[in-house]
């Protein structure tokens, strides 16, 4: 374990507790404790790289259904004047 925590921390725990406050939809929770232990252990920099990829995922599912809301929006006003 690194040096570095003043206090022994359970990995195991720690990252059941992060993994369950993603699952609840506590993104920002998830992501703070992750980011306070991402090297105490492999395991936590694994929770780590598996939270971040999965934020990035979602911002980007995020923006691909507002470009798609946009384009349909667009479309139905087209439609509109060509009827």
């Amino acid at each position: 374990m690194a040096s570095s925590y003043t206090n022994e921390v359970d990995d195991v725990e720690m990252s059941c507790k992060g993994m369950q406050l993603l699952l609840n939809n506590d993104i920002d929770a998830c992501e703070a404790l992750f980011d306070q232990y991402r090297f105490y252990s492999p395991l936590m920099n694994g929770g780590w790289a598996f939270v971040s990829f999965m934020v990035i995922n979602l911002i980007l599912i995020e923006k691909i259904c507002f470009r798609q809301y946009h384009h349909l929006k667009v479309n139905s006003i087209v439609g509109h004047i060509f009827k």
